[in-house]
């Protein structure tokens, strides 16, 4: 799986928010080729003036080694630009 940049993000129509937490928040989106909804978890790279890319590394890692399960969501694609990282997961 490659980080992608966001310029290839305009592969989808962002819809309505699913959650906001205190690390990033989650958004519907839908492929606009294919028409399939996907969640969209967006990652801010800095927080409370700390770098936390180590950590989303490590939830990809995990989520990359899970892909296997079927009591995992899968893991679609990841983007990333200078403030923060878009993970592309099944709903």
């Amino acid at each position: 799986l490659l980080l992608n940049s966001l310029l290839t993000f305009s592969l989808y129509f962002l819809s309505f928010f699913f959650l906001r937490g205190n690390f990033g928040t989650v958004r519907k989106v839908t492929h606009k080729e294919t028409g399939i909804n996907y969640a969209a978890k967006f990652l801010r790279r800095r927080r409370r003036a700390a770098c936390w890319v180590k950590q989303i590394q490590h939830e990809i890692a995990v989520l990359l080694l899970s892909s296997d399960s079927e009591q995992i969501v899968k893991l679609h694609a990841v983007y990333e630009t200078r403030s923060e990282f878009v993970l592309i997961l099944e709903m």
